[in-house]
């Protein structure tokens, strides 16, 4: 159990800290933030191939697997600034960008999962 808790919280660290380095990277262009979406949409690819490759195995502790999939990309990932800035889109009158993000982040997402598992399948 103490293994977990500091398990998640390290890697929750290091994937805020991965999260910030590439919303940094990314210019944000006008209302678009680039930086939130290719941080989701490749949490959700990693997410997808890491399910299939080590998800639901023995051989895998389940301490590592909470820590990789809940700590790291649970704190690399985040949907709460996906809907704050889909908000702010909104407030500044940009709704058909506010609808295409908040829609298309989903639809990507949803596309990097299954990317990520089709991958993960062939290297199984």
């Amino acid at each position: 159990m103490p293994w977990t808790t500091i398990g998640l919280g390290l890697a929750g660290a290091l994937g805020v800290l991965s999260r910030h380095a590439i919303q940094r990277l990314v210019p944000r262009s006008g209302p678009m933030p680039w930086g939130t979406l290719i941080v989701n949409v490749s949490g959700a690819l990693v997410l997808g191939l890491l399910l299939t490759v080590v998800g639901r195995r023995d051989s895998v502790p389940l301490w590592l697997q909470e820590t990789v999939f809940v700590g790291f990309l649970g704190g690399y990932t985040t949907f709460s600034a996906l809907s704050a800035e889909t908000f702010l889109m909104i407030e500044s009158r940009h709704y058909g960008l506010a609808a295409a993000y908040a829609i298309g982040s989903v639809v990507v997402g949803v596309l990097g999962v299954l990317v990520g598992v089709l991958l993960g399948r062939m290297l199984a």
